[in-house]
């Protein structure tokens, strides 16, 4: 069951170096996918020292009766403000906690708890330290919405083809590469695509790539320039350890799409570019901003 849907609740909580808030009236957007098993909370406010606000909260591996996360790898916090306009994110020097219950109805849900997350990111242009927040308490209650009720569905896939590359100043290269997919639909139209392929490079060793395209209208070409674009991508290799190179959603740096995307009566033929410019390293120690050029990529993805 997948439910979506948006209401209001109230928060407690401290932003690093600042005072704590109590009681403060709050939005929320909510996302739950039982059968991905993934809870995504996107919770609005406005602070006094940074204006709009908005703590977006990821959690994979989501189970109901499950209510104690720790893990980076699977709770992802975003945190975006107006005043500095840009946001921080978790990774994998981060250190994330989240306690939630949930009561649920046929049409309603309401989630408790509370969180921390500390060593946060700075994504956007320009210089920000590392950033600290907790959330003390916080009770957020939710409505279906007519868009969730009337039929979403997801459907996931996997197959295989081959990618040719460019990874930073490296020769181009083709390899042989696997791919899974995700795809949202609302009432049988596709909407919403995830997308990850895998291969192995001669220097970095095994290749990651994970991208998420919201919305997702089939062939076309797609930028995370574009405001009502969100076009996310995550890019690691083995040779660079623990941690990935991405782009912050609307800003520098840019990744691009162009696809021809066939869909048939069991899954999906794709063919097309993907390009991430000066994509930003999110994990331990330091690397240097990389570009990837996929600049061609084809393959069948069969459902099941």
């Amino acid at each position: 069951m997948i439910f979506q849907g948006s209401g209001s609740g109230f928060i407690t909580y401290q932003i690093q170096n600042e005072q704590p808030v109590n009681a403060k009236n709050c939005d929320v957007q909510v996302l739950e996918d039982d059968g991905a098993g993934s809870l995504t909370l996107n919770i609005s406010f406005n602070d006094a020292v940074h204006g709009q606000v908005q703590a977006g909260i990821s959690v994979f591996g989501y189970q109901p009766a499950t209510h104690e996360y720790t893990n980076v790898a699977s709770l992802f916090i975003g945190f975006n403000t107006q005043r500095p306009l840009g946001g921080w994110s978790s990774g994998a020097g981060s250190s994330v906690m989240l306690f939630i219950t949930q009561q649920a109805s046929q049409s309603t849900r309401t989630y408790s708890g509370s969180f921390d997350a500390a060593n946060l990111i700075w994504q956007s242009s320009g210089n920000q330290d590392a950033l600290a927040i907790k959330f003390a308490t916080f009770s957020l209650t939710a409505r279906q919405t007519d868009l969730a009720a009337g039929g979403l569905t997801y459907q996931t896939g996997d197959g295989s083809g081959t990618v040719t590359y460019t990874i930073g100043n490296s020769s181009p290269d083709t390899q042989a590469a696997s791919a899974t997919t995700t795809s949202y639909y609302n009432n049988g139209v596709l909407y919403s695509v995830i997308l990850n392929l895998a291969w192995t490079d001669r220097v970095q060793g095994n290749v990651v790539v994970m991208l998420i395209c919201n919305p997702f209208t089939k062939t076309g070409s797609y930028t995370s320039s574009d405001p009502n674009q969100e076009l996310t991508m995550m890019f690691s290799t083995q040779a660079a350890g623990n941690g990935n190179w991405g782009n912050s959603n609307f800003s520098s740096p840019v990744v691009i799409l162009d696809v021809i995307y066939n869909p048939g009566n069991n899954g999906a033929q794709w063919d097309g570019t993907l390009i991430g410019k000066s994509l930003v390293w999110q994990g331990q120690g330091t690397q240097p901003a990389l570009d990837v050029d996929l600049s061609a990529l084809t393959f069948t993805i069969t459902n099941h």
